[in-house]
């Protein structure tokens, strides 16, 4: 058995057991138990190894791009959701404005009608 430190990326050494198989092991030839119960142990030959670890680094940098993308879209997310708080704040202000410029335009209009004698 041969055992293997190699490094990749984001989850720094991995060690790999590396068993020499002379027949390509099918599910078909590994018992019910054993495969159920070693599902941690992996044999694999050398190349298969190094199929495994390099197909390891490709979903790590996938996950990475994922991960960027996420990041993004949950920037533009917050964004739009500050854009949007701060359109219902004056949409507020203006309803508060008309309320209060209606009050108002009803006390000019009394005392207009008081200062030229109109009574309804």
């Amino acid at each position: 058995m041969l055992r293997l430190l190699i490094e990749t990326g984001a989850r720094g050494l991995v060690e790999v057991r590396v068993d020499r198989v002379t027949h390509p092991v099918v599910a078909d030839d590994i018992p019910e138990p054993a495969r159920e119960g070693a599902g941690y142990k992996i044999v694999a030959t050398r190349q298969q190894s190094a199929d495994m670890l390099e197909r390891i680094r490709e979903l790590e940098q996938d996950n990475r791009r994922v991960r960027e993308m996420m990041d993004v879209e949950s920037q533009r997310v917050t964004l739009f959701r500050h854009r949007e708080l701060r359109v219902q704040r004056e949409l507020r202000h203006i309803l508060r404005f008309r309320f209060y410029d209606r009050i108002r335009i009803a006390r000019l209009e009394a005392c207009a009608r008081r200062q030229l004698g109109y009574h309804s």
